[in-house]
């Protein structure tokens, strides 16, 4: 178990490291300004991260374990032949917790890339992931770019307006594509 001094510590690194991300971007973003704002060492920092893409790695690798969470609740309601609408009425808390109650965070982790690492490009990887597992089929190309691509667009809706759309509102969404197309 982490010491409750460690899980301290990395909050406080994190919640100001997302702060100074979100008032003055990840290039203005500095080990020192972190400590300073944490009220932490510099020392203190290196102990947790070796600098601020580490840092910044880590927080979206994270976030990625806890999609692919609720990716994974997604897949076994899927596997109980539960109805979309069903579904989608477990799943709306997990979302808003998820998306919702973590808005700044994930407005900083959004505006950040780490090498060819960004949030969007690990959430659309699980996605791709778990697509065929929840379709049951091998999706084709053209449709798993298509599906990643919208669904990673409504996730940053629902991070951007603080909204998990409901059933009716994805119902006329989908009415609207195939009139579209």
């Amino acid at each position: 178990m982490t010491d409750l001094r460690i899980k301290r510590t990395e909050t406080a690194i994190q919640t100001t490291f997302v702060k100074l991300v979100n008032e003055n971007g990840f290039e203005s973003v500095t080990v020192t300004k972190i400590a300073e704002e944490a009220m932490i060492n510099r020392l203190t920092f290196y102990k947790h991260y070796t600098d601020k893409y580490a840092l910044a790695q880590t927080m979206i690798e994270n976030f990625g374990q806890m999609y692919e969470q609720v990716i994974k609740k997604r897949l076994e309601l899927s596997r109980e032949n539960q109805s979309f609408k069903d579904i989608l009425e477990v799943m709306t808390p997990e979302l808003n917790t998820l998306f919702v109650n973590r808005q700044d965070e994930l407005k900083a982790l959004q505006s950040i890339q780490v090498g060819a690492l960004t949030l969007n490009k690990r959430l659309e990887k699980i996605i791709g992931e778990y697509m065929p597992k929840i379709m049951k089929h091998e999706v084709p190309p053209f449709e798993k770019a298509l599906l990643v691509a919208l669904l990673v667009n409504i996730l940053n809706y629902v991070i951007e307006e603080q909204h998990v759309p409901d059933y009716r509102e994805l119902q006329q969404m989908l009415t609207d594509v195939q009139s579209i197309i």
